[in-house]
């Protein structure tokens, strides 16, 4: 079955974080789903920001244009957040990855997750806990390193997943089916990926060795029926 991967943007927050780091961030997020907004904020009107230009043309990174109005006030992240609602509200995804270690995120990380999409934050090891606890999940990133933080309740690495887990997935599926009464049972992968995380806050498939939520459904075929129609992959239960 080829997976659909969940549907992620990408917003950067120029002023917080180096463009070095940006190619280990893309790497990571290309392992949690695909991409389909990649904006970066700033005044680009400002030299500092000048050492972001490869790198936005290199990965088609959408440079949005925020002036400084007045001293002291971050009309960055006031842009940020501005646009971040309206793709919450207008746009079909199933995340947001947010690449900045400002601690005023925090309240965009929540309302995300309270919206019932995944909240993927990415920022240095300093960043405030309140930011990082407000994401689904944070990475730390380094200049040659990323690798996510260490969880609260550190689980131990699990290649199947325990019996207790499976009929969470299966009440996701149904869920997820409720939500589109027109597939008759059916469910788009994304869709159960985006319920498992409001049903289970805890679950990531990658405690389990999976890359992907699709690697991690494929591996219980017992327990579920796949079908591929057009570009959208769907599940249901046995």
């Amino acid at each position: 079955m080829g997976a659909v991967l969940p549907k992620f943007a990408l917003l950067i927050d120029a002023d917080n974080v180096s463009p070095d780091v940006l190619a280990q961030v893309i790497e990571e997020i290309k392992l949690l789903g695909q991409l389909v907004v990649r904006r970066i904020y700033g005044d680009w009107s400002q030299p500092s920001l000048s050492c972001w230009k490869e790198q936005i043309h290199l990965y088609a990174i959408e440079p949005i244009q925020q002036f400084s109005y007045s001293k002291g006030k971050n009309s960055t992240d006031m842009a940020l957040t501005i646009d971040a609602m309206d793709l919450l509200y207008k746009q079909q995804l199933d995340g947001f990855c947010l690449l900045s270690s400002d601690c005023d995120f925090t309240p965009l990380a929540l309302r995300i997750k309270k919206q019932g999409l995944i909240c993927y934050g990415f920022g240095r090891p300093q960043t405030a806990d309140a930011f990082q606890q407000a994401c689904d999940e944070f990475y730390t990133i380094h200049v040659e390193t990323i690798a996510p933080e260490e969880p609260r309740s550190a689980p131990q690495l699990r290649t199947n997943i325990p019996k207790k887990i499976i009929p969470i997935l299966q009440q996701a599926i149904v869920q997820a089916a409720q939500a589109r009464p027109d597939l008759d049972g059916w469910a788009t992968l994304s869709a159960v990926a985006v319920q498992v995380r409001q049903i289970y806050p805890e679950f990531s498939h990658k405690d389990y060795g999976c890359s992907t939520f699709g690697k991690l459904m494929e591996k219980h075929q017992g327990h579920f029926k796949f079908k591929d129609k057009g570009s959208l992959s769907y599940v249901m239960n046995r």
